[in-house]
């Protein structure tokens, strides 16, 4: 478990340090919480980090559609290609979701997402659209792992991507930030809220608490 990092906890301070997934499967604890807390990352020095931790606290809210994805204008589909715009036209909310095949973390949680997807947006439904952010290596793997997906996807080849990571402080994947359809950002990562609702079967409940 050292491998995938440690919260050490000194009054109300935290220091927390994870250290990058290897590429093989680690040994998890059964309980489905406890595995939603690991995260696959870079290391990157402290003054790195925790500038981009800070900086979750100080983003503006409100960005639009194309404030929160810049540059990102063509997504892929399983119908094709179509417009950002138009994907997530008539939602209530949209997320990013930052993943990639490598980590295994992305793929014990990714099922958990597309199951929740699913339930969500039934019979007509458009309560939430996601937009995959690879950090795959070659567009072969991306390709691979967005075929297990039900939403749309960014293009591998955008040259975008980092910018997209930085600017909504992604430290780990996976990670699930959510806005309302006014773009507002709501849940800076929804992956543990949407992991609980999905094993205790109150989808639409967590869906009515974005609402409130």
């Amino acid at each position: 478990m050292a491998a995938l990092g440690r919260r050490l906890a000194v009054g109300h301070i935290g220091i927390e340090i994870r250290l990058p997934c290897v590429g093989r499967s680690q040994k998890q604890n059964t309980n489905s919480l406890f595995r939603a807390n690991f995260e696959c990352q870079n290391i990157q020095p402290w003054s790195t980090q925790l500038a981009g931790r800070a900086s979750l606290t100080t983003q503006m809210e409100g960005y639009k559609l194309g404030d929160n994805l810049p540059g990102i204008d063509q997504v892929l589909t399983k119908d094709g290609q179509k417009t950002l715009a138009e994907v997530v036209e008539g939602y209530k909310f949209y997320a990013i979701y930052f993943s990639a095949h490598w980590c295994p973390p992305c793929r014990n949680f990714t099922p958990v997402l597309s199951q929740f997807y699913e339930e969500v947006n039934k019979d007509g439904a458009k309560n939430l659209q996601i937009v995959f952010l690879t950090s795959d290596k070659d567009d072969a793997a991306f390709q691979g792992y967005y075929e297990t997906m039900p939403w749309v996807a960014v293009p591998f080849d955008f040259e975008g991507k980092q910018a997209v990571k930085q600017q909504h402080g992604v430290q780990g994947i996976p990670m699930l930030p959510i806005f309302n359809s006014q773009g507002v950002k709501i849940v800076e990562n929804g992956r543990q809220v949407v992991h609980q609702a999905q094993g205790e079967g109150k989808q639409s409940d967590l869906i009515a608490t974005w609402s409130a």
